[in-house]
């Protein structure tokens, strides 16, 4: 077999395992104790992330996938509006006279 070829057959594999046993699935549920927000461990790995290498196929799964990336979205639209702020702040003050 090829590389690619024992790739794909790992990836069915595990796509199958994880389609008949939902204890997979739910067993990443909860916090871990590793690692932190600011410097998360390795095997912390965001739904984003999990979902480019392992297809969601999992209703629940997909919901999350779907608010992670919608509160990603918010995030950096408020983001966005802070630095805008900042900006016009910067701006305004050094339009003022000494």
């Amino acid at each position: 077999m090829t590389e690619v070829t024992n790739k794909n057959a790992l990836r069915n594999l595990l796509a199958e395992e994880l389609k008949e046993n939902d204890e997979l699935l739910k067993g990443g549920d909860g916090d871990s104790s590793s690692g932190s927000d600011d410097a998360p461990s390795e095997d912390n790995l965001s739904m984003d992330e999990i979902a480019k290498i392992v297809p969601v196929i999992d209703k629940s799964g997909k919901d999350q996938l779907k608010k992670s990336k919608k509160k990603k979205e918010q995030q950096s639209k408020e983001e966005k509006k802070l630095q805008s702020k900042k900006t016009l702040r910067k701006q305004g003050s050094s339009n003022s006279l000494p």
